[in-house]
């Protein structure tokens, strides 16, 4: 009635978004949910910020990936933290690739951006986080000058810990004023 498709759209996309958030019944998703869920998710933040981004991806082996089941919500998470952290002060299109790729019996996700990246005293101390695993220092970082910095990363390197065991997670790269990439590294088993 109101003739306002820009908000009729953003209703859509976000009812799809929060029922796939709060869906109890998995703890896992295919590769194929993941992804459609961070179209929704970067089309919110487009009309958020008034910026176009884009989503580049590639994955090898279409047809055995796009099925094979990963943990809920390891992917939008980084591609929040790219668009997040990545997107500050670039005067150029802001481009995330997501990679996917299974290397012997490994399953590789790569979430990558343009953006401005990380110090490498940032970057190191990202790494030592996830390396160390361990919550406790999560908590206490909460209230350092890092707040808010890495929670979600740590997040998702954990529950994939859990799981599948501290040889997978997940580990970050940067070049300050190129952009960062965050690798997660899953175990892949042939489903056919």
């Amino acid at each position: 009635m109101e003739e306002a498709p820009i908000t009729s759209d953003m209703i859509e996309v976000l009812s799809r978004l929060f029922r796939y958030m709060i869906s109890q019944k998995n703890a896992k998703t295919t590769i194929r949910q993941e992804i459609s869920i961070l179209y929704d998710y970067i089309k919110i933040q487009e009309y958020r910020m008034n910026q176009h981004m884009i989503l580049l991806q590639n994955i090898e082996n279409e047809s055995q990936v796009m099925e094979y089941s990963i943990p809920k919500l390891i992917i939008q998470p980084l591609v929040e933290n790219c668009i997040k952290h990545g997107n500050k002060n670039i005067s150029r299109e802001f481009i995330i690739t997501l990679n996917i790729y299974a290397a012997q019996s490994r399953l590789i996700i790569s979430v990558k951006d343009n953006g401005c990246g990380m110090t490498p005293k940032t970057l190191n101390e990202i790494n030592r986080r996830l390396a160390d695993n361990d919550w406790n220092s999560m908590q206490a970082r909460k209230k350092d000058k890092l707040r808010g910095n890495g929670i979600a990363l740590t997040n998702i390197n954990s529950r994939i810990r859990l799981l599948y065991g501290d040889i997978y997670g997940l580990t970050a790269y940067s070049t300050l004023g190129r952009g960062s990439e965050f690798q997660i590294t899953l175990p892949f088993y042939n489903q056919e």
